[in-house]
């Protein structure tokens, strides 16, 4: 084996692992909310994220200059990404279940080539078939696979708040192909990182002052340190970090294609680590889902060949 063939070997590896660290996090904040409030459990994570990273590339920090209006772009970036995204991912996870909100999940590519093509990009029929299959699966889901549900309006309240979730995420993913600009990859994170959690920090006495809800609900144990750690330091900077990576290796198209992996990983990890119980109706709308995203990201060998000249 050539040292290129174990570099892609290296490459590969650490996308499982990206992808591995953003499946298995929902299973850790359903863990990690038996212990804290819903508000806590997204600052504790980006909080810790921004800290090590701030710790990791804090020359690089000192030295890097970026203007105020740059910094207000980063920051109402950080508000769609983190602080909503985030607050109300964690919001509908602690309402549904963790096998739903990986299903759900799985239509972010969808929904932000929907958002896209509202803004005037033009986008290809398949795509376009592709996101409405995708949303017709997760209509199946939210509405439990009964058409009466439908009509009288009764749905899982966790499931629109993980929908809400990922129309946030989607709007971040527009956002940062917009305000990146020139900002190197690592910094851009910890700016994220550190404003999706400055923003975050009037929820928690929101929360506790409309609802009177504590911000640690019991003793916090081993098992919650340990979820919280997973997502601040997995979830949040390892996988980023490799995933980053991995773009300077094999391409951002070869790397993005492993981001398909995080809905499976966190679909097998609910059934067989939760043991979550799941419906007929969820098992048909993820195959729907699954199937549209698919759809979605179909290309036709043609424009593959196109973009492949175009780029070389």
């Amino acid at each position: 084996m050539d040292f290129s063939q174990a570099m892609n070997l290296t490459t590969y590896f650490k996308l499982f692992l990206s992808a591995f660290f953003w499946g298995g996090s929902a299973i850790a904040g359903k863990i990690a909310m038996e212990t804290f409030s819903v508000s806590m459990v997204t600052i504790l994570r980006f909080g810790i994220a921004a800290l090590v990273l701030a710790l990791l590339y804090r020359r690089q920090i000192q030295r890097y200059s970026m203007p105020i209006m740059r910094h207000i772009k980063v920051a109402l970036t950080a508000f769609f990404g983190i602080t909503a995204c985030y607050y109300f991912y964690f919001r509908g996870l602690d309402l549904s279940s963790a096998f739903n909100a990986g299903v759900i999940e799985a239509t972010i590519p969808c929904l932000t080539l929907f958002i896209a093509t509202c803004s005037g990009k033009r986008e290809s029929l398949t795509k376009v078939v592709g996101f409405i299959a995708a949303y017709v699966g997760v209509i199946y889901i939210v509405f439990d696979g009964q058409l009466d549900k439908l009509l009288s309006i009764e749905y899982s309240v966790g499931d629109l708040l993980l929908l809400l979730s990922t129309f946030c995420f989607a709007v971040y993913n527009i956002f940062v192909e917009r305000n990146k600009q020139d900002t190197p990859n690592n910094l851009f994170m910890y700016y994220i990182f550190l404003y999706g959690s400055l923003l975050l920090l009037p929820w928690p006495l929101i929360e506790w002052a409309m609802t009177g809800n504590a911000m640690v609900l019991k003793p916090i144990g081993f098992d919650a340190i340990v979820a919280i750690l997973f997502m601040a330091l997995g979830g949040s900077v390892v996988a980023y970090l490799f995933f980053n990576q991995a773009i300077s290796v094999i391409g951002a198209a070869s790397a993005s294609s492993f981001i398909n992996l995080v809905p499976v990983i966190t679909v097998f990890l609910s059934v067989f680590y939760l043991k979550e119980d799941i419906s007929v109706s969820q098992w048909i709308g993820s195959a729907i889902i699954f199937v549209g995203v698919a759809i979605s990201n179909y290309e036709p060998k043609r424009r593959q060949k196109n973009i492949s000249q175009q780029s070389s």
